[in-house]
Parts: structure tokens; sequence; C-alpha cells
């Protein structure tokens, strides 16, 4: 198909490829490894730029493998929800609240600009259509940042990729029965 979202299998972290035509976003890219699970994802499905490296937040599970993809591909756009020297000079853009990016047909907009002791609450919530469905991206955001979505958005929600790996802080009855969430990876 010209337009797919890929969960790709990094063990216990997350990795994000939304495709469509030309255009290869990734969001994270898991923790560090040894055995380049996302080059050879990327090189086998013969991917050689990545348009946007989306970057959540600052937890390893997130963006171990950043560097390796930079060095690896031609990365257009780095996009933080915050600067970092972990990804050494390479320029990074921190997305605000409202903030939108894409390519091709895909655009997502960031929900969040929190800035906490708690890290998963500052986690970029990125929302838009793929292909014929409305996803919305979490991070690792908990309840408090849904209760925040809740009492600001009010839009269709076809697919949510859950927060912080399925973790009892997040993905609260309350938000799932608001957004009518059907579908749930």
């Amino acid at each position: 198909p010209s337009t797919f979202v890929r969960m790709i299998d990094v063990n216990q972290a997350e990795a994000i490829h939304i495709h469509h035509n030309t255009c290869d976003i990734l969001i994270d890219t898991g923790k560090s490894d040894d055995y380049d699970t996302l080059i050879n994802y990327f090189k086998n499905n013969n991917i050689k730029d990545i348009d946007y490296l989306v970057i959540t937040h600052m937890h390893d599970d997130h963006y171990g493998e950043a560097l390796d993809i930079i060095n690896n591909f031609k990365v257009r756009s780095l996009i933080v929800n915050k600067t970092s020297s972990e990804f050494g000079l390479f320029p990074q853009i921190e997305l605000g609240r409202g903030d939108y990016f894409g390519c091709g047909d895909i655009f997502l907009e960031n929900l969040n600009y929190y800035h906490s002791d708690n890290e998963n609450n500052n986690s970029l919530v990125l929302y838009g259509k793929i292909g014929l469905d409305y996803w919305l991206f979490t991070g690792d955001i908990e309840s408090e940042i849904e209760d925040e979505i809740i009492n600001n958005y009010d839009f269709s929600i076809d697919v949510l990729k859950v927060a912080h790996h399925g973790s009892s802080t997040s993905s609260s009855t309350k938000f799932i029965d608001r957004f009518h969430i059907d579908n749930a990876v």
C-alpha cells in the first residue's frame, strides 16, 4: 500500500514508521541496540531518506537509536519535545502546542507542550489523518495530560497508540470513553 503505519518490534521500547508515497516519518527509535533493528528495517524496505525523525521525549527507550538513524540515512528534520545534546550538532526543531509538520498527505499536529520534572508528561502528542483514519500518538503521557487533552480538544480518533506502553498511569477509562476509541495499539 502507498500509505501505512507500522509499529516496529524494538523490544521494550517504541518505533513507529509512517509512510505515504515518498514521505517517511519515524516516531521514536527504541533503545540503543547492537543488532541495528531499525537500520536493517529501513534498508530492507529500500528507504534511504527519512523526512521527519520525531523524538517524543527524552527517555532512552524512545531516542536510543536516533544517532544511528541520523548517521545511516538522510534525515531531513529532527523534531523533539525539547532540544538536547544527545543528538550532537544535528539541527533540532522543538515543537510547541499547535505546531504541525508533515509531507505527502500526512500532517501531524502537536497537542502537548508541557515542561515538568515528569518527562513522560513532556511527550509530544501527535494527532492527524493518515490514509482514511485519524490517529493519536501519545508518547508516554500520563492521565494528567490526558485530562488536558479531554478539556481542550474535541475530535475523532480511529486509532490510538496507547500511552506509556499501556502502563496503568495512562489510557484512563475517562480518556478512552471521551473519544470513543475502538482501535488501540
